[in-house]
């Protein structure tokens, strides 16, 4: 399994994951609520989009941004702790799944190195 397909399934299951924990998310913090919503449709689009560019030098910088939006998931993880809308039972859980996806995408720039 190369690692596109399978940084595409690992993402995908943390999305549908993250669908139960969001149910704790009140309505109030609407905002933050969506924004973790919007970095995760992100990051599946930028997986997508980077199998479709032929540059490899467009190709390395996306991997880039991607990780960048891969690691603001631990910020937004953590301010739900902070705001007890999570245990840290989650935050545990969902911490070892974003180091998970982070390494895979590592693994992906590496590959492009050759």
């Amino acid at each position: 399994m190369n690692n596109d397909f399978k940084l595409i399934i690992l993402v995908k299951d943390y999305i549908l994951s993250l669908e139960e924990l969001l149910i704790n998310i009140p309505n109030k913090d609407y905002y933050n609520k969506n924004a973790i919503r919007s970095y995760l449709d992100n990051i599946l689009y930028l997986i997508y989009l980077i199998n479709n560019y032929k540059d490899n030098n467009i190709k390395i910088n996306l991997k880039y941004v991607l990780l960048s939006k891969v690691n603001m998931l631990n910020f937004y993880i953590e301010r739900y702790y902070k705001l007890k809308y999570i245990s840290k039972k989650q935050v545990f859980q969902n911490a070892k799944r974003i180091e998970e996806i982070t390494k895979v995408i590592y693994g992906w720039i590496k590959s492009n190195d050759k």
